[in-house]
């Protein structure tokens, strides 16, 4: 228990320091530059609950097509470790996207405060447009083979997510953001 206060703690201290890094930096950027930035180094997180379900979901999906690769492997059938693995590598990549957010595809960003020469600003509230997530849809024959056939349809299409950003320039080219609404 005092080990889970403690590391709790230490990133509490750490985040705030982070923080407090982006209030006390010398770089201020243009609204057009933050606009980049966000696009360059920023996610949009899906909302708790969808998140939540899609990263069970795909977590299922990755266990079964990763025991596939290992079935197909096992009986010496390249062709279909080759598609599971395929298919698997799909999954992964949606898994982690729900996990770790969408890309930013689009930014626009207004500065906020006082600005300092050049029209600059150390902080920002930026509206944001993601990537579409794409989620395999997928399904197993296993008719009278060893290893079962993919059938694929069509993917799953989550987004593209709106989102507002509080954004801080950390240093000269990377950020501290916060998604507050999206």
């Amino acid at each position: 228990m005092r080990s889970v206060v403690l590391i709790g703690l230490i990133g509490t201290l750490v985040a705030s320091a982070s923080i407090a890094q982006a209030h006390n930096t010398r770089w201020a950027w243009t609204e057009s530059k933050a606009a980049k930035m966000v696009t360059r180094d920023g996610k949009v997180r899906l909302a708790a609950g969808e998140r939540a379900s899609l990263n069970a979901e795909l977590n299922e999906a990755v266990r079964l097509y990763g025991a596939l690769v290992f079935a197909a492997q096992q009986v010496g059938d390249g062709s279909a470790m080759a598609t599971f693995q395929g298919v698997l590598a799909r999954y992964v990549h949606a898994r982690n996207q729900v996990r770790n957010g969408l890309d930013i595809d689009a930014a626009a960003c207004k500065g906020s405060g006082a600005a300092l020469q050049g029209k600059r600003f150390k902080h920002f509230r930026c509206s944001a447009t993601s990537v579409a997530l794409e989620i395999p849809q997928t399904e197993l024959d296993y008719g009278d083979k060893e290893l079962p056939t993919v059938i694929e349809g069509s993917p799953r299409i989550v987004g593209p997510l709106e989102a507002d950003l509080v954004v801080h320039v950390a240093a000269k080219a990377s950020i501290a953001y916060q998604q507050v609404a999206g």
